[in-house]
């Protein structure tokens, strides 16, 4: 099926989140090289913005076809836009983080997954980074986040094991 995407992330001025952007492109054109980068777009981490804005594209572009998120809001704006054009089947929504709200857009299929950052594996990383540090050992610059993809049949058990309430 071919792919026509947008990528949605909190401000375009953000160069963290241009790098991971610019990283998803590249992988994406690695391993699909047919697909099509449809637009990029900010929401400034507002839900309705991003809704409003692939709205917008949808119907300039009406072969878009997918959302990955690189905020938040962005998923949730998503998930709001696929349901307001009861386009569920037919457009795929990846969202960022494991709140509540993103796993329940998951949970009622207005979502396809999320990526979620492990803050507990951050955290034992940045001890033994520490560690090294203290030891005068090198360091490699580029540690990596460890993170988790949730699909619909991972979202309950998620949410049980990192305490998160879906009601």
């Amino acid at each position: 099926k071919p792919i026509h995407v947008a990528a949605g992330q909190t401000l375009l001025a953000n160069e963290m989140q241009n790098v991971q952007v610019q990283s998803f492109i590249d992988r994406l054109a690695e391993i699909r090289p047919d697909a099509v980068v449809v637009d990029r777009f900010e929401n400034n981490s507002v839900a309705s913005t991003a809704a409003d804005k692939l709205s917008a594209l949808y119907i300039a572009n009406p072969e878009l076809n997918a959302v990955v998120s690189f905020d938040s809001y962005v998923g949730i704006g998503a998930a709001s836009f696929i349901s307001d054009y009861g386009i569920e089947d037919d457009f795929y929504g990846i969202g960022i983080d494991d709140g509540a709200e993103v796993l329940l857009c998951i949970k009622n299929g207005t979502l396809d997954a999320t990526i979620a950052q492990q803050w507990y594996e951050i955290g034992k990383q940045c001890v033994k980074v520490a560690e090294q540090v203290r030891n005068g050992e090198e360091v490699e610059y580029n540690q990596g986040i460890p993170t988790i993809a949730i699909l619909p049949e991972d979202v309950d058990a998620h949410a049980a094991e990192a305490g998160i309430s879906l009601e």
